[in-house]
């Protein structure tokens, strides 16, 4: 007895095939994308990690030559600093030198005032030499005159004169003890002149040493504070020149920043398109350390705590900072609102209205 073949079981069965075979081809399919989507998304994560690189040795070279800038500042600051104290000590001693003038003036007076002192000695000393001359020349005169009296008074012994005689005999021994008395004090007024002009000619030695010697430490300041003016005008020229070399650093430090702001922010979307939340929330936050006014790393951030891990506080303290730095024409600035609003009111933090 021949069997029956049953139409129904056929076409289950070719049904079946079909969708095996679809489900085959669809896997194969799936599998090309997957494959093609895990290429792409490598490649550009190499591209993203060369960049970071690139990015962290820019900075790097940034940090030390800003370090280098800054210690060439700090240099500059430390010589400006040694430099105000020298001018200091070299207007001190310029002053001092300026006092010194002034007592070298009055030193000079004084030495004028020693010169005519000491001529008008040698004029006293002369008079007195010409004085002593005279007496020496009477003295001599009345010793003669003495012995023509004593030989005369020898002759007139016998003569009835002879008291008389011994009267000027007196008298004359009474004028060469008062011209002997006379002499002697001239002689003792020449000796202290001399000794006078003898002290006066040492000072006069002494007062020109000390005129050369000042003269020479008023050159040597003035030597000093001519250097000092010259230090003075190389290091303004070097302060002028150094805002320039910080303010390109800066703009240089700026842009890298942002730059690499940008690329923390990009992965972040990048892991919260594929769901992977804390790798997300660790790029944004980078961004956010980076650059703390960013207004749309701080929404994303409070729509992950939102929407996908429910920590409502962090969602409303990352969104009242979108609110703060955000465009009031911001397409998503109602609804944040609203979420605030709702779960403030939730939490009783508000009163209904």
């Amino acid at each position: 007895m021949e069997q029956i073949k049953n139409p129904v079981n056929t076409k289950v069965r070719l049904g079946f095939i079909v969708i095996l075979v679809l489900m085959i081809i669809l896997s194969l399919v799936a599998l090309k994308i997957y494959t093609s989507l895990k290429g792409n998304y490598s490649k550009q994560m190499d591209e993203l990690k060369l960049k970071y690189e690139t990015l962290a040795k820019e900075n790097s070279a940034l940090k030390n030559d800003y370090a280098k800038v800054n210690k060439d500042y700090q240099t500059l600051s430390t010589d400006r600093d040694n430099l105000i104290a020298q001018m200091k000590n070299l207007l001190i001693e310029r002053n001092r030198a300026r006092e010194m003038e002034g007592v070298l003036e009055a030193v000079k007076k004084e030495k004028e005032a020693l010169e005519k002192d000491k001529q008008d000695m040698i004029g006293q000393s002369s008079r007195l030499t010409e004085e002593i001359s005279r007496l020496d020349e009477i003295k001599e005169r009345l010793t003669k005159e003495k012995i023509q009296l004593e030989q005369a008074l020898s002759l007139e012994k016998d003569k009835s004169n002879t008291k008389n005689l011994e009267q000027e005999k007196t008298e004359l021994q009474k004028i060469n003890s008062a011209l002997s008395n006379d002499l002697k004090q001239k002689q003792a007024e020449l000796s202290k002149v001399k000794d006078d002009a003898s002290k006066l000619k040492s000072a006069l030695s002494k007062t020109e040493a000390e005129i050369k010697q000042l003269q020479k430490k008023t050159d040597t300041s003035e030597k000093r504070y001519a250097d000092a003016v010259q230090k003075n005008i190389s290091f303004e020229k070097k302060v002028i020149e150094t805002p320039t070399k910080f303010a390109e650093l800066a703009r240089q430090n700026k842009a890298l920043i942002k730059e690499t702001a940008n690329m923390h922010y990009n992965l972040g979307v990048f892991y919260m398109k594929g769901k992977e939340y804390t790798r997300a929330i660790a790029e944004l936050e980078k961004t956010i350390e980076l650059t703390p006014d960013d207004a749309y790393a701080h929404f994303n951030l409070g729509y992950i705590y939102a929407e996908y891990l429910v920590d409502r506080p962090k969602a409303i303290e990352h969104f009242s900072h979108y609110l703060r730095l955000s465009k009031s024409k911001d397409k998503d600035v109602d609804w944040v609102r609203k979420y605030i609003l709702t779960w403030e009111t939730y939490g009783g933090k508000q009163p209904m209205e």
